[in-house]
């Protein structure tokens, strides 16, 4: 026996993914409306007390809808027993549940259906295959320690009470599926008289009952002249009978039944015989009885007892070698009676075959089998004749009248066909089934199946007449899925077992009794379907089905007539007048409207997938004795909060449609009380008011703020200066001097700056920290402001000795403006001759001395010769380098000169010696004097920064004005630095504090409105309005310093105002969003969570802002406390590594929307909302944090792989071991343990049809692919995209992780928590290992993008469909019409474009290689 834990069988419901029959097509369903309430309502009244929920309605005159519904509704009782069992996990009861059937193989089905709807519970499935009958107390008790549910048959659980190895005080939970079977002296009704009423109702050690809860089902109506007792189920079960109110307004839709046709045929002789049968029959008249091994043991004994058993075997003629050989020869003759000659022929020698074939000493199948009677029958089968049969039946003689009608029909069916073939023995089964796959005509239409049913005996000998070994299980999977569409059956699945709908229903054997006609024909579900009935002509059963089919149109009748009288009744005027009107707007509901308005508002409040969110009507029919009315309830999505999701009519009806307009008034009356409901009674998702604001792509804003005028101001009003020390290090660290700069505002540490000085050349400005100074000590200092700019720049324009907005000082030279080009050129000199001074010409433009020409040059020598060239004298010329005429020494050069094409000419420029004149101040001086514009954009920048921490962020205190001009800085302004790394901490950090304010402000809100409401706050459109209105826009700088238009800052021409006042401009409403979210980073950077809650005030006012922390106190104190502990949750815990103060948190954190077991709670998404927050905020945290410091591109990637729903999938669905064990049972029978092992998606708690199965396809495609992924986690140099995106996981899994984050966060306060929690699943080792290993992040897809430069990209799509109708995808990716990748197989189209992107990247970057590599050879 395997683990507990492990998949027995791939169990798929025969619904579709919505929880709808797939099949129905036009058909109106019940169920498909119902469920939900259907399911509340039962489990509502099993918590209350013992309950079996039957679906009797008790009328008899509405009885043929159910009987229509009656294999949905089989489904629905069973998943009304999974909420159940789903609750009592939850309770503190530690205690075994154990789920009881009558047949193997619908234990294996409701074992794999909880198994499909919870995943995560420890269940058994214990038959007698197992070899039940071996195991001791100790086997028993070792595998019951640790396992929740156990699922058997009767018989093993009442063997197992009868010996003591198990006790009912050791039950929690005990259902009898099928419950109307626990009549008389059945295994059901045996466990209940013999051990449950024994002794009265005894009290457990611990104070709660010993007795376990008792949970009938039973989905077989009553009809009046076959009424099964449902009150002596009652007090037997210690139960009461419960069913499901239906609706009165979908037993008014007209439900079509199945067309029933008899089809009579004639009877077959059974004299005649084949060869085959007479062969047989000769040798079973020919067998002597002494020789067979049981009477000869017998003798061999020579006991009293043996004698006995003699006498009566030889008076009997009855041996077990004897009977099975009669009992193959008397099956023969009813299957040529039913089958004909051909059928008869094939089954003798399919059993000789299988017989001699399992005489292989390594062959299980004969159990039960001494060797002796082996070879004995072996012997005996071995000499009749029984040749292999033709591979078909040839000419109507070989088969039966019965088997020529069914193939009439068959072949004359129309169109696809699902149908299932009713016989009553199962040799019959398959040898029928082996006939229909004969003939090739049936097996172009069909793909036939068979099914026996399994023995539930642990003491059942294999049987010589049944030649076929049972693969019931897969052959119920392959007509589920569609694989096999004609299924040969006994009655096995007439009941409980969960199958297709059907358009072809035939009793090729005829039904037993009314109940198995009823249920066959409600196999017959689809539109339009029949069911065929078989029967002999001379058969007396013509005329039972002929009455029973009378009585069957007369119930029709009555239906009819009790449709007419509930339309009258539905449409009764009771004076139902229930209305309000919004004060304000004048918007209006009433009682008509009121029904319609709370399907809406569901609809918008929970639109995921997997969930119905209509609301659910309970109704109650309270018959008073003279009238019957009705009460209505209705239940709404588990998004919602406990207190808004349950509401009640607010009196009793005589019509269900006013009982359930009441309730749908009552309830959206308390939505709108609630704040759910806006003033025009639409859900506020749709309010304009609510609404997120679009925005241009560019706005217009006020021009850049000029500090200069506030500078001067301040060289005449303050008392203080603040001096730098500024040095200059060229290549190598070569120190070129030091100097000063004075200014009248602090502004605090600069930052070294590099200069490019050419395109090879680096300078690294190095500033001193600021010392502040007196005026009076300034004023004595020197300054040489005007004299170093005009080295640079007095040949441009006029310079005078004025003062400037900033003075600088040399510390070692006192420099004045008239010595520059003071001088006459004399060769001999030492300034000449140490090149460490200007040459300048009449315009005084400077140029540095190469050397001495003896004579003038020729024109055409020169490069750049000067005006007049020709008129000049002929003498000594110098040879001379103009001076850069650059201003911007900020940015690099875009080009090196040195690689553009030179010229031909000798001379750069050169100078008569008489027209030169020399300066008398260093070179150095003038090197500086250049670079002062440069400075003084630096300057400017940090003057921007400090007056908006002046005045717009004047309340947050900021003074790191660098920190500040980052924020400000666009990437347009090539600034060194710039916003984009603390745009990216920002925008965390807002979504985190948004999404606190809206859930801590909204607590009944569901996560669509808190979405909304967070998007209002953090779109790029309501960020950039708040740059613009606050004008933070006047302090943004997007445009690059240039130097072109550049002019010395004169104090006297600032303070006159004559210098050109700035333009207005237009910015990107995106970069104004960025600089709002790059200073929410700067407050946070500063002071955390708090200075950032400051920040965000200033820009956003639509609230009063709340610190997280504060917002977390609040959820916690929301959150429910009465919240049982179980096992169930502490397996969880163990799991995830926390322990929850608040248990409530963790069951939501794991609740699904479709869930509807625990209406005191809700659904994750509001969890999910939370976490998502925490999870971005935790992860941006340690990447910001990282040294080196990452680039912006490089962490939004690392986030966006991070948080990627496959990988957080992925993690989900990984397996961990948990401290917990179970046993199993190994071959030899020993019992072993092993240690329990677990995933987080098995705990998704959901009442869906479509998540069970989607989970099973996931786990196997996680399965087929985690290798690979894990091998690209721990050794690859690429993030796995394109194996990630195969998973094709559901957005639940990511869903779930989120909220399980925010539920740790939520309950403890912690981050660290949350990070324990992500560490331990494998997140933050894979993200260390990315950041330490260098991991290509990039998505292949954008990736593609830019390795083809430019070329075009073409994903070529073909869609194949199979067969069955599945479909799969290929792509061929063509890049500049080449093909560079392929995908195939994928079952998405975006699956195959993003494995042929991968490959494209591929051959594209190898492609870019071949060029460089044989460049490099050919070096």
């Amino acid at each position: 026996m395997l683990p507990a834990s492990q998949d027995h069988l791939a169990y798929v419901p025969a619904a579709g993914f919505d929880g709808k029959d797939s099949t129905m097509e036009d058909a109106p369903t019940i169920i498909s409306h119902a469920s939900r309430a259907y399911q509340l309502e039962m489990l509502q009244s099993s918590l209350k007390g013992n309950v079996v929920v039957a679906m009797d309605t008790g009328s008899g005159k509405t009885q043929m809808y159910v009987y229509y519904y009656l294999s949905q509704l089989q489904v629905l009782t069973v998943l009304s027993a999974i909420l159940r069992i789903q609750a009592q996990l939850q309770s503190s009861d530690q205690r075994i549940i154990w789920f009881l059937a009558p047949t193997v193989l619908l234990c294996a089905q409701q074992r794999e259906a909880i198994k499909l709807q919870i995943p995560s519970i420890a269940i058994r499935l214990v038959v007698g295959s197992d070899n039940v009958h071996t195991w001791n107390a100790s086997t028993w008790n070792s595998l019951l320690n640790g396992t929740q549910a156990i699922v058997s048959t009767y018989q093993v659980l009442l063997d197992a009470l009868d010996h003591a190895f198990v006790k009912l005080d050791r039950l929690s939970l005990l259902i009898f599926d099928e419950a109307h079977n626990c009549v008389g002296l059945s295994p059901g009704g045996k466990i209940m008289k013999h051990f449950y009423h024994y002794g009265g109702q005894q009290q457990h050690s611990e104070g709660r009952p010993a007795l376990p809860a008792i949970l009938g089902l039973t989905a077989t109506p009553s009809m009046k002249a076959h009424v099964t007792g449902l009150e002596k189920l009652e007090k037997l079960l210690d139960a009461k009978c419960i069913s499901p109110s239906l609706h009165r307004e979908e037993l008014l839709q007209y439900v079509k039944q199945p067309q029933l046709r008899i089809i009579e045929c004639e009877s077959s002789l059974t004299e005649h015989q084949t060869e085959a049968m007479a062969s047989l029959h000769h040798e079973c008249a020919n067998m002597s009885i002494l020789e067979d091994p049981y009477i000869t043991s017998l003798l061999a004994q020579n006991t009293d007892r043996s004698k006995r058993c003699l006498q009566k075997a030889i008076a009997n003629q009855k041996t077990r070698s004897r009977m099975q050989l009669s009992s193959l020869l008397s099956r023969s003759r009813d299957i040529r009676s039913l089958l004909g000659t051909w059928a008869a022929d094939f089954y003798i020698w399919k059993t000789k075959g299988c017989f001699l074939e399992k005489l292989q000493p390594k062959s299980s199948s004969l159990d039960g089998w001494i060797p002796e009677e082996r070879l004995y029958v072996a012997k005996i089968l071995q000499n009749i004749t029984a040749l292999e049969p033709t591979p078909r039946p040839i000419g109507n003689h070989s088969i039966s009248d019965k088997v020529h009608l069914l193939l009439r029909e068959l072949l004359a069916c129309q169109g696809g066909v699902i149908g299932i073939i009713f016989v009553k023995e199962r040799v019959t089964a398959a040898v029928l089934a082996a006939l229909l796959e004969s003939i090739p005509e049936i097996r172009d239409r069909y793909r036939v199946g068979c099914m026996v049913g399994t023995s539930q005996s642990q003491f059942r000998k294999h049987s010589l007449y049944e030649f076929f070994d049972s693969r019931d299980f897969q052959t119920l999977n392959d007509f589920r899925e569609g694989k096999v569409n004609l299924l040969v059956a006994t009655s096995v699945l007439e009941e409980g077992i969960d199958v297709p709908a059907c358009n072809l229903v035939i009793c090729f054997d005829s039904p037993q009794t009314p109940k198995s006609f009823i249920q066959r024909r409600g196999r017959a579900r689809m539109r339009d379907s029949r069911l065929l009935l078989f029967t002999h002509r001379d058969c007396s059963i013509i005329d039972q089905w002929t009455v029973f089919e009378e009585e069957i149109q007369k119930l029709c009748q009555d239906s009819e007539r009790k449709r007419g009288q509930l339309q009258i009744l539905e449409h009764l005027d009771e004076g139902i007048d229930f209305s309000f009107r919004v004060p304000h707007t004048g918007a209006r509901l009433d009682h008509d409207n009121a029904k319609q308005h709370l399907e809406h508002f569901c609809q918008v409040i929970a639109p995921e997938q997997y969930t119905d969110s209509r609301p659910d009507y309970i109704v109650k029919f309270i018959d008073d004795g003279s009238t019957t009315l009705v009460s209505a309830e209705v239940f709404l999505p588990a998004s919602l909060p406990p207190k808004l999701r349950h509401f009640q009519a607010s009196r009793r009806w005589r019509s269900e449609i006013n009982a359930t307009k009441d309730a749908a008034f009552q309830a959206y009356m308390a939505l709108f009380n609630a704040g759910m409901i806006n003033k025009n009674l639409l859900p506020l998702q749709i309010n304009i008011d609510f609404e997120v604001e679009t925005r241009a792509a560019i706005v217009g804003v006020q021009s850049l703020f000029e500090p200069w005028t506030e500078v001067a101001s301040a060289w005449s009003t303050g008392e203080d200066r603040w001096i730098y020390t500024i040095q200059i290090h060229g290549p190598d660290e070569t120190f070129f001097g030091d100097y000063t700069m004075t200014l009248p505002v602090e502004l605090g540490p600069l930052r070294p700056a590099q200069l490019f000085l050419d395109y090879n050349t680096f300078y690294h400005l190095v500033f001193s920290p600021p010392r502040c100074i007196t005026r009076a000590e300034a004023d004595k200092m020197a300054d040489h402001t005007s004299t170093l700019l005009g080295l640079h720049f007095s040949h441009r324009w006029p310079m005078t000795e004025g003062p400037h907005v900033i003075k600088f000082t040399s510390h070692d030279d006192s420099l004045i403006m008239s010595d520059i080009g003071n001088r006459a050129f004399d060769a001999t000199s030492e300034a000449i001759s140490s090149k460490d001074y200007l040459i300048r010409d009449h315009s005084k433009a400077p140029a540095r001395y190469i050397g001495d020409i003896p004579s003038k040059p020729p024109i055409t020598m020169v490069q750049r010769p000067f005006r007049d060239y020709d008129d000049a004298p002929d003498e000594i010329y110098l040879n001379l380098v103009r001076w850069t005429r650059r201003t911007d020494f900020l940015h690099q050069m875009k080009v090196d000169p040195d690689t553009q094409m030179g010229t031909q000419k000798h001379y750069t420029a050169v100078l008569p010696a008489s027209y030169a004149t020399v300066d008398s101040i260093h070179i150095k001086h003038a090197r500086f004097g250049m670079l002062i514009p440069s400075i003084t954009h630096t300057i400017e920048t940090m003057l921007i920064a400090r007056h908006l921490s002046l005045s717009l962020l004047q309340p947050l205190g900021i003074s790191d004005y660098l920190l500040l001009k980052d924020a400000i800085s666009a990437r347009s302004a090539t600034e060194p630095t710039h916003y984009e790394r603390l745009e990216f901490l920002g925008d965390s950090i807002l979504k985190y504090c948004t999404s606190m304010q809206a859930a801590a402000t909204n607590l009944n809100w569901s996560e669509g409105y808190l979405s909304r409401y967070k998007d209002r706050l953090v779109a790029n459109s309501r960020l950039s309005r708040a740059a613009v209105e606050t004008g933070l826009s006047r302090f943004i700088l997007t445009i690059p310093f240039t130097g072109q238009k550049w002019r010395p800052f004169y104090l006297e021409a600032v303070l006159a105002g004559t210098m050109k006042p700035p333009t207005k401009r237009n910015l990107s409403t995106k970069v104004l969003a960025d600089v709002v979210e790059a200073l929410v980073g700067v407050a946070y950077t500063l002071g955390g969570i708090p200075k950032a809650i400051q920040c965000l005030s200033i820009f956003i006012n639509e609230c009063d802002w709340m610190d997280p922390s504060e917002s977390r106190k609040e959820f916690f104190a929301f959150a429910n406390s009465h919240c049982a502990d179980s096992p169930h949750l502490q397996i969880l815990e163990e799991l995830i590594g926390y322990s929850f103060t608040k248990k409530s948190l963790l069951l939501e954190a794991t609740s699904h929307s479709s869930y509807m077991g625990d209406i005191s709670g809700r659904s994750w998404e509001r969890l999910e909302f939370l976490g998502d927050a925490v999870l971005d905020y935790i992860i941006v945290k340690r990447l910001i944090n990282h040294n080196p410091p990452l680039p912006h591109s490089k962490m939004h990637m690392l986030k966006t792989a991070m948080v990627n729903k496959d990988f957080l999938a992925f993690i989900s669905l990984e397996e961990h071991e948990l401290s917990q064990t179970e046993a199993y049972i190994a071959e030899g029978g020993a019992v072993l343990t092993m240690n329990k092992r677990s995933a987080l998606w098995r705990f998704i708690r959901h009442s869906s049809n479509g998540i069970g199965p989607a989970q099973l396809e996931t786990s196997r495609r996680h399965q087929g692919l985690r290798d690979e992924i894990l091998n690209a986690i721990h050794n690859s140099d690429h993030y796995p995209w394109h194996i990630l995106f195969r998973l094709h996981a559901s957005k639940f899994y990511s869903d779930m992780i989120e909220a399980l984050v925010g539920a740790i966060w939520v309950d403890s306060g912690s981050f660290e928590q949350c990070e324990a929690f992500l560490t331990r699943f494998g997140m933050f080792p894979y993200l260390d290992r990315i950041l330490k290993e260098s991991v290509h992040m990039q998505h292949p897809k954008e990736e593609l993008g830019k390795v083809a430069k430019g070329r075009s990209m073409v994903y070529n799509i073909e869609e194949i469909k199979s067969v069955e109708g599945e479909k799969t995808y290929n792509c061929r990716l063509v890049v500049g019409g080449v093909e560079v990748g392929v995908g195939r197989g994928g079952l998405t189209a975006e699956e195959v474009r993003v494995r042929a992107a991968t490959e494209g990247v591929a051959f594209l970057k190898k492609e870019a290689a071949i060029p460089n590599d044989v460049e490099m050879m050919a070096g």
